[in-house]
């Protein structure tokens, strides 16, 4: 714990296919929004990997603002099984990092585990449950509930709150 703050959350579910991002501010969450980025252009030609990590950081930096927390979900790597896709989100994380710190935003790596725990209650929570607890969450805030993306942006803005505490808890 880092002491008692009022600073803004950011969650963010890093994927190069679909990215979730959910502000957290006094304890209530708003402007969720999931950037959905295809590999292959209109053409079917393959969009570079460089091209589409930009336009996801294009979409994400209108949330950032100095001082505040940036919560991403971490990058879970087994070093028994390390694929292209995975290098690929690390690659995207990097890229979140780099301009979360541009903009002198605190960065907060959130676990899973820790996520499902803030929002589901429980760290081994499925989708099904993270969604359900999402839908449940928005509700009260008046946001629809629109994609897993969100749930796990939602949760990982949660964890970093729950993380460094905070005034209005």
């Amino acid at each position: 714990m880092h002491g008692k703050t009022n600073k803004r959350f950011i969650g963010i579910d890093p994927s190069l296919s679909e990215t979730g991002v959910v502000l957290l501010e006094k304890g209530r969450a708003s402007q969720p929004k999931c950037i959905k980025m295809k590999p292959k252009n209109k053409h079917g030609e393959l969009i570079p990997l460089e091209e589409r990590i930009d336009r996801i950081i294009e979409d994400l930096k209108w949330y950032l603002t100095v001082g505040d927390i940036v919560c991403i979900e971490e990058n879970i790597i087994n070093p028994k099984f390390i694929n292209q896709s995975a290098l690929q989100q690390a690659q995207l994380i990097g890229a979140i990092c780099f301009m979360a710190r541009k903009r002198e935003c605190q960065i907060v790596r959130i676990k899973p585990k820790q996520g499902k725990k803030a929002l589901a209650g429980i760290g081994n929570a499925d989708k099904t449950a993270m969604v359900d607890a999402s839908r449940k969450y928005f509700a009260s805030t008046g946001i629809k509930y629109r994609d897993e993306a969100m749930a796990d942006a939602l949760g990982t803005a949660l964890a970093g709150r729950i993380l460094y505490g905070t005034e209005e808890d």
